[in-house]
């Protein structure tokens, strides 16, 4: 797909940054991946790369600079793209399908529109997914769906933007696109711009994975630590599906009904972040999070 470029943001999580790479290689050979690398102090992170037909991009080092800058980084990503489509994908995910010829026709019918500007691969996991039936639009003659709540209710981000994106670079430049510093910051600065509600793509090959290790910029709550102790130093990942999967007609396929974890212990429904696998060690990391503030 030579209208692809694929950005992974990476900082501190090499074996994840591995996982998410050999997805890569398995689904999209010959498309141009960038790893945008937070300039991670994990030495597995090196590793992960070594051998790898990837570019690595680094931001300068600066004097008393925080590192985390997934948004500043997501500009210079932006900013370098060379391609119609940036694939923007973070190391704590995968791909769970080939993006073949129907994942292209796929993108081609969703930025027909010229007010579509980003679209994502992403299939929806986690306990809340069963709340937003009924709450989804078909667009695109079924290749995506818009996500419209009733009454405008909810966070501006399910509606307008994710991290986790396909974004139409050449129009978004277009429209003077800067990224702002949060998801939610993002989605409100693509309503002004009058772009149409995110495209959710109805065969979507892209998915977080479950049950992953958390820090906030470098540092870990202890919930978190002790999370990422008992669960153990393994990636929990997702058998790859053998082909394009699709929801109910009504709404795009929910991770639960269709992938399968590699691991036999992983919690269901899927957790992103271990730290919230378990109740207490949640509450005990949301606790030290509003001591930090």
């Amino acid at each position: 797909m030579d209208d692809l470029e694929i950005f992974v943001f990476s900082y501190d999580r090499g074996a994840h940054l591995a996982w998410c790479l050999d997805s890569l290689a398995r689904h999209a050979p010959g498309v141009p991946v960038t790893v945008m690398d937070d300039r991670s102090a994990d030495p597995r992170v090196a590793e992960a790369l070594v051998g790898r037909d990837v570019t690595v991009w680094r931001p300068e080092a600066r004097a008393g600079a925080r590192l985390g800058g997934l948004y500043a980084n997501m500009q210079a990503a932006f900013d370098r793209c060379e391609a119609r489509w940036a694939m923007f994908v973070q190391d704590d995910c995968q791909t769970i399908r080939p993006l073949d010829a129907g994942v292209r026709a796929d993108l081609e019918a969703v930025f027909a529109d010229p007010a579509q500007m980003v679209a994502t691969p992403l299939i929806a996991m986690g306990p809340r997914q069963g709340r937003r039936a009924g709450q989804f639009r078909p667009v695109a003659g079924g290749a995506a769906f818009h996500f419209v709540p009733p009454g405008g209710r909810g966070s501006p981000t399910a509606q307008y933007f994710y991290a986790l994106s396909v974004l139409d670079v050449p129009r978004l430049r277009a429209a003077g696109w800067r990224f702002a510093r949060s998801e939610a910051e993002c989605a409100r600065a693509l309503q002004a711009l009058g772009a149409a509600p995110m495209a959710h793509m109805a065969r979507p090959w892209l998915a977080q994975l479950p049950e992953v290790p958390t820090s906030r910029f470098g540092r870990r709550t202890l919930g978190a630590a002790l999370a990422e102790r008992l669960d153990g130093p393994e990636v929990r990942g997702f058998r790859d599906l053998p082909g394009q999967v699709e929801g109910d007609g009504t709404r795009p396929p929910v991770a639960e009904d269709v992938l399968q974890p590699t691991h036999p212990s992983t919690t269901r429904p899927f957790v992103h972040k271990g730290v919230n696998r378990r109740l207490w060690t949640r509450a005990l990391n949301k606790l030290e999070m509003r001591l930090r503030r």
